[in-house]
């Protein structure tokens, strides 16, 4: 089931970093859950968490994602919560456009 999904409307510059993203985390049940990895892929996307080892239940925590293409063209990336809960782990998908800005004269070329 998935949980969310990160996403960027307009494309970015190859280099520039994209406004933080925060993802909310909540645990819905009676009992604790044990958060026993987050871990983020793709070399474009950077994460923090506010979250520790576990979530006390009816408890939340945040993760800001941030994103910084190295290429242009399409990215991807997810982040991968794994945890107590019985469909663990769970996955939030990112995928992302970047382009490559580029310079010349005021007048253009010739």
């Amino acid at each position: 089931m998935p949980i969310g999904r990160l996403q960027c409307v307009d494309p970015l510059a190859v280099g520039s970093t994209s406004p933080p993203q925060t993802v909310t985390l909540s645990n819905p049940g009676v009992g604790q859950l044990d958060l026993t990895s987050i871990v983020l892929s793709g070399s474009d996307f950077a994460e923090t968490s506010a979250c520790g080892a576990s979530l006390a239940a009816g408890a939340t925590c945040t993760l800001s994602v941030t994103f910084t293409p190295v290429a242009t063209g399409p990215r991807t990336g997810s982040i991968n919560i794994t945890g107590s809960a019985p469909d663990s782990p769970q996955t939030i998908p990112g995928a992302i456009a970047a382009y490559d800005l580029k310079v010349g004269p005021v007048g253009g070329f010739k």
